[in-house]
Order: structure tokens, then sequence, then C-alpha cells
């Protein structure tokens, strides 16, 4: 007999390795796909939908294979040449990708397009994997008696195995890339079908089996209603949890695989708790109802438990201890995930109780019933939930459901069943009424919530206090204010000043649109700006219109991936202005790599302006991001977006036009926010320097995305370290003095004056700032000075 041990582990590895491959894929899809929710949806049902192929088909087809192990040996065998020929067949798509843009970029059959195409790429080896399940449930043909516990044991040690998958994809990231953790999966995958034919060795054919005695189709139907909920209920569950913790936690590779995995691991937690309670004699209806009465009543409480203890979605720190992040997903998730997740042992020791069919088909068929809820409750819980319920709300609706099904099941009595009902709806009624907060207000500090809208990319809300206000994206990311409009219009008056002819302009992010709308004040005629987040359009074009000029009625937003919008259109543009986004957070992190550089210079026939917040990079990161850019451009001018000690901005130029900045200052409409610039030597403190080259390091590719892998910085460069380094800078960029005119001179002084003005304020030190500002003062002269200072 072959060793029950090998089998676990071969199925262990089997499971990690599919999470992995999951994550490389959905990363490689994004990349070429764009990071927007539809897409992101597409090829996770895609993914799903070639599993619930799999299971259902070879599940059809497994009780006539005498050897299960060569089987599964082959399907694993099956998984590593699809994962080989994944990549490959990406590139097909890429290279014609820019045609099928330009043709359908913005419409319905664009998505079916991308769906249709990730289908078709890792069709091969998500049949294949969809498949080992019921191949391997072959092997307990002849204990069907105890079927529920043995084939739980395989769901409990794949399960685990998944888990490990989705905790250790960040680590295998970092290591090796995206294509190396690829070739890494595609080993095991081989691993793993040499170890099952070695196993197969040891093992005597299985009786084959044509057919047999079906269950009642009342019974067949109940079971597959009930694997159909499990399934749509849990990834309603998981799409809603992530929604949740998103808003107390910032949204790194880490953090999402931390909850991902604990997830995981409550469904194997619920797999052994099914196997426990079926080993003691319980019948399945007992097990699932019990369970599934006690799960969905602690799910339907959770939103209020979550808001108690997270004192209303107070921010986690990204530096905090781990500690605080682990014990809100295991206080509120395990627990009612493990109780739901006993379904399927107990749903496949129900129908093989009362069938005769192959248990491979029976598995099969119920994996395949519950693989299709579970693409259905992603889609709802992702698009159509949040829109219509909200988050708390779609938490509670899913945790009702589940509630009235235990009950169902638990009470034979009609009495009991709509006594159940009855309560249910009492206590969904009640909490829905509680006006549970979805993005915290702090009363205290005057804050007032203006508008709240929910997304598939989250919650957007526009919070106002006093005079000012922000709009945020799952409470906590700012994308924008009015308490720093100068500031905001600054980053685009800056580069469309260094352009000779800013006609036809790009901005990479949009926000509350006051960078945006800098370029209303300029003679700019084509201009468009590029968003993800719908709901954040519509907000802007509200709450925002007087700060971004009416931007969003006057030229186009698009609403799209940045990343992916430059890639595929045909268009080119005079200047390109990349927006301050968090450089390491997924999707916006593709923004700062090699690829989306080369990319811009593809489309790009003038001034390059990358905006870095340093506040959200320590040094070494924002080398890695300077050295990736002069991979691609000749140079780049370093600007200073402000002169801020704590929350500095750099921009990254390429291609600017020094020649032209004086006539436009003297064409461009007066910014009242920004009365420097009427004066040219003003202008220029903004300039640092020029840099041609850093020490050879590592570079930031989408293969090995390093700045979003390490997930923001324990030590932001800014204040004195910042300062230094652009001393350094202006010292090794002196070879420019001979070439400026006595106000770029002066301006160029002045700035590093300004720089220490700012820091020996925000020190404390206010008599010495006094004394620089005196100085900075009779070298700008007094009209500027005013200008900057202020009367």
């Amino acid at each position: 007999m072959p060793s029950r041990i090998a089998i676990g582990l071969m199925f262990l590895w089997s499971g990690a390795v599919a999470l992995i491959y999951e994550g490389v894929w959905q990363r490689q899809f994004t990349l070429l796909f764009g990071s927007s929710a539809p897409a992101s949806a597409a090829v996770l049902a895609a993914y799903f939908a070639g599993m619930g192929l799999g299971a259902m088909i070879v599940g059809i087809r497994a009780g006539r294979w005498r050897k299960p192990l060569i089987a599964y040996g082959c399907l694993e065998g099956l998984v590593a040449v699809g994962a080989l020929l994944v990549t490959p067949l990406m590139g097909v798509y890429a290279s014609h990708y820019p045609q099928w843009f330009d043709r359908w970029h913005g419409s319905g059959t664009f998505l079916w397009l991308k769906g249709a195409l990730a289908f078709v790429s890792i069709l091969l080896p998500t049949f294949a994997l969809g498949g080992t399940l019921p191949v391997l449930a072959r092997l307990f043909e002849a204990r069907r008696e105890e079927f529920g516990q043995l084939a739980g044991w395989l769901y409990l040690l794949n399960t685990i195995g998944a888990a490990g998958g989705a905790l250790s994809f960040p680590l295998l990231l970092r290591t090796f890339g995206l294509t190396h953790t690829n070739f890494f999966c595609v080993v095991v995958n081989i691993v793993i079908m040499l170890a099952a034919f070695a196993q197969s060795r040891r093992m005597s054919e299985v009786e084959e089996i044509q057919s047999g005695a079906n269950a009642s189709r009342p019974a067949l139907q109940l079971v597959l209603a009930l694997a159909f909920i499990s399934g749509l209920g849990t990834f309603a569950l998981q799409v809603g949890w992530n929604r949740a913790f998103a808003q107390i936690h910032e949204n790194s590779v880490d953090s999402f695989s931390l909850i991902v995995g604990l997830f995981i691991l409550a469904i194997a937690a619920g797999a052994q708790l099914a196997r426990f309670f079926l080993k003691r004699g319980w019948a399945w209806r007992r097990v699932l109802g019990r369970c599934w009465l006690i799960g969905g009543l602690l799910i339907i409480c959770s939103p209020l438990m979550f808001l108690a203890i997270t004192n209303n979605l107070k921010f986690v720190p990204l530096n905090s201890s781990l500690v605080p992040r682990l014990i809100l997903p295991a206080a509120l998730v395990f627990v009612p995930v493990m109780l739901v997740a006993v379904s399927l042992p107990s749903l496949f020791q129900a129908l093989a109780s009362s069938s005769g069919e192959s248990v491979g088909r029976l598995t099969g068929t119920v994996l395949a019933v519950n693989i299709a809820g579970s693409v259905l409750g992603a889609l709802l819980a992702g698009f159509v939930l949040p829109v219509y319920l909200g988050l708390w709300q779609s938490l509670i609706g899913t945790g009702a459901l589940i509630t009235i099904s235990g009950a169902i099941l638990l009470f034979s009595k009609v009495g009991w069943r709509v006594g159940s009902i009855i309560a249910t709806c009492a206590l969904v009624l009640f909490f829905s009424r509680a006006n549970l907060p979805r993005t915290r207000v702090d009363a205290q500090r005057g804050e007032n919530l203006l508008a709240l809208r929910e997304g598939a990319h989250g919650i957007v809300a526009v919070v106002e206090q006093g005079p000012s206000r922000r709009l945020k994206l799952n409470n906590h990311y700012v994308l924008g204010g009015t308490a720093a409009v100068g500031d905001e219009r600054l980053q685009g008056h800056l580069p469309l000043l260094l352009h000779p002819n800013p006609q036809r302009v790009a901005f990479l992010g949009y926000g509350s649109g006051i960078t945006a709308g800098a370029a209303l004040f300029h003679a700019s005629t084509n201009v468009l700006a590029l968003e993800l987040v719908p709901e954040v359009v519509d907000l802007a074009a509200i709450h925002f219109a007087e700060a971004n000029n009416q931007f969003g009625s006057k030229r186009r937003v698009i609403v799209e991936d940045a990343r992916n919008f430059m890639r595929g259109t045909t268009e080119r543009f005079d200047v390109v202005i990349g927006d301050l986004v968090v450089p390491w957070r997924h999707g916006e992190g593709a923004l700062y790599t090699l690829e989306h550089f080369q990319a811009v210079k593809q489309k790009m026939s003038g001034v390059y302006c990358c905006w870095v917040p340093l506040f959200q990079l320590s040094k070494d990161d924002f080398e890695t991001v300077l050295r990736t850019f002069l991979k691609v451009f000749p140079e780049a001018q370093i600007w200073r977006g402000d002169f801020s000690p704590r929350e500095p901005a750099l921009g990254l130029v390429a291609y600017a036009s020094e020649a032209s900045y004086k006539e436009h200052l003297e064409n461009m409409q007066p910014d009242p926010t920004n009365p420097h610039l009427r004066f040219s030597s003003a202008f220029w403190m903004h300039f640092v320097g020029t840099i041609r080259n850093l020490p050879a390091g590592e570079l930031n590719t989408e293969d090995r995305p390093i700045i979003e892998l390490r997930g923001g910085p324990l030590n932001p460069f800014v204040g004195r370290e910042l300062a230094a380094w652009e001393r350094e800078l202006r010292r090794e960029s002196t070879f420019l003095g001979a070439r400026f005119t006595r106000d770029q001179q002066i301006g160029w002084e002045g700035g590093e004056l300004m720089r220490e003005y700012a820091l020996l304020y925000s020190e404390g030190r206010e008599a010495e700032a006094q004394t620089v500002a005196r100085g900075l003062r009779a070298l700008l002269g007094e009209e500027a000075a005013q200008a900057v200072f202020g009367p």
C-alpha cells in the first residue's frame, strides 16, 4: 500500500503551489491588463472557472481509472506544463495589446476579452489542479462509510498547504521574482508527479466503477445547494473582511498575504473540525447545522465587534508590531470562518453514504458547484454588495444566509425553522439600523463626513475639518485636500513650465483633481487625467470643483489604470506628470518600475516628471527608484515639490527645456495659491540639481518589485538626511552655474536657504530660522520674498 504520509505531503505541497501560482498569475495579468478591479476579477474568475471545469470533468472520468496515483501524477505534470506555457501566451497577448486597447478600450467587450484571454492562458494548469482531489478521492472507494473523514483529511492538508503558499508568496517574490517563483512551483509539481508514480508501484489497482445507485434527487439537490451556499458565503466573507481590514492598515503585500493566509488556515481548521465530529458519529446534518447556525450568528455580530475592538477603525501604523494585526483577524475572522468551513467534508460524507456513484465523481461534482458559488460570491461581494448594501450590511447579510441555512438543516419542525428565520431577520434589522461607521471621523477634532461611496476598489469618503476638506480612500489613504492646494497645484505647474509648448498633457493620477487643475492656468488644450477609482472622480467633481478649477467638466478624466493606459494608448504627449502616489502600494508601485518608465518614454515627446513621496521611502528605496529612472532616461533633474520637513516630495524630471520657463511665467495665468511663480528667482528655488548616474545596485522591476515588497520605510528619507543629500547633489551640479542666468543662480542658492529655514522652524529653533529668513529675503529681493513668505 502507498504511504498515507507520502500522499498527504504530496497534496499539501500541491495546495501550496496552487496558491503561489494564483499570486503569480494574478500579478502577471495585472501588469498586462491593469490593476482595475474588473480586470482583477476577470482573472480570478478565469482561475476558478478552470478549476471547476477540471473538478467536474475529471470527477466524471475518475471512476474508470484503476490507478488513481498514476492519474494524479499526470495531472501534476500537466500543471507544470501549463504553468510553463502561461508566460509565453501572455507574451503573445502583450504584442497585440496596444491594438486591442486602441480598439476596445473602455468597452464591456474589452473586459470580456481580458477574461477570455486569462481563461485560455491558465486553462490547462487550473483544469489539472481542479481534478487532483477527485482523483485522489478514488483511494478511499472501499471505505465509503468514512469518506467524509478521509476526503476531509486530504482537503485539510491541501488547505494547510494553500495557507502556507499564501504566507510564503511575498518571501518567494522578494527572493526569486515572479519568473523564478513560477519555475520553483513547476519543479515542485514535477517532484510531486515523480513521487506519485513511485507510490503507485506500491498500490494494487482500484476497482473500476462505471455507475451505481444514484442519490435521490431531493438529497442530491440539497447537497449541491449547500455546496453552492458554502462557496458563495466563504468568498463573500473573504472579500468583505479584506475590505474591512483595509480600513485599519496599509494595503501592503505582507498584510494582504497575512489575512489571506489566516483565512485559509481557518478553512483548514473547519475541515479538521468536521472530521472530528464525523469520527464521533455525528450525522452530517447535525455537524453542518450546528456549526453554520453558530458561525452565522457570529458573523452577524462581527461588524459591531470589529468596530469596538478597533476603536471605530483606528489606523494601525505600518511600523507597529504585527500583534494588533494578528489579534483582530484571529478573533473576528478565524472562528466563524472555521465553523462555516465544516461544509465540504460533511457534504462529501452525505453523498458517499447515499449513492453508489464513484466517490471521485461525487467529489468532483460537489467541488465544481462549490467553486461556482465561490466565483459568484467573490463577484457579488466585490461589485454588487458594496454599492447596494455597503460593507457591514454585506457581512451581516452573508451571516444571515448562513444562519438560516444552518437552522433549516438543524431543525426538522416547521415551527422551529420559521422561528429561527424570524429571529435572524430581527437581528439583521437591528444591526442594519445601527448606522455602523465605514470610515473614521473624529468629531472631537471637528471632523465632519460630507460624502461616502463604496465601490469595487474600496470606500471613498470626503471629510471636512474647519475650512479644509480631504478625499480619502479606505479610511487612511488621503488622495488630496484643500489644506495644501498650493503644493498640489505646484506639482502640475513645475513640469508644465519646463516645456516650450505643452499642448498634449497627461496626468497619471487624479485624486482630488487639484494637481491636474493646475493645467487650466496654462495654454494647454489637450489635457487628460487618469484615475483608477470611479467614485473618486465623482466626489472630486462635487466637493473639490473650486480647488481643481472644475477640471472634470473642462478636460478629460479617464477611469483607467495609468500604467496600463500608457502601455496601451497610441496617443503621444508633450508633458507626462506622474502624480504623488505610494510607491509600495500594490498597483501604484508599478508606476515606479523600469517597464513603466520605458512605456512613458515611448509615449512622451517632451517632459516627464515623476513625483516621489520621500516620506514613504527610505534613502535606499529612493535611490533604487532614481537608479531605475536613470536606466531609462540619460539624466534626471531633481525638483522640490515643497519644502516640508516631514512630508517632502521630489520630482524626477527628464528632457526638461531650461529655455522655456521665463516666457511661460509671464504668460501663465496668476495662481493665487502660488504667487511666487511670478518671479523667476523664486521659481528656481525648487531646483535641486542634475544627476546622471548612481552606484550600481538593484532596479525596481515588474518581475521583482523590490520597493513594493519592502512595504514602506521604517526611516523615511526626510529632514536633515534629505537636506544633506540635496546639498551634495548641488555641489555635484556646479557645472550648471556657468549656464545659469542671475535669476537662476539666486533661486538655486535660495532653495537651499529655504530648506534650512523650514527645518530650523520645525525643530523649534525659531531665532535661527528668522536669521536664515532674513538672508533669504536679502537674496531674493523684498517683492519676491513677500510672495514666498507672505507680507
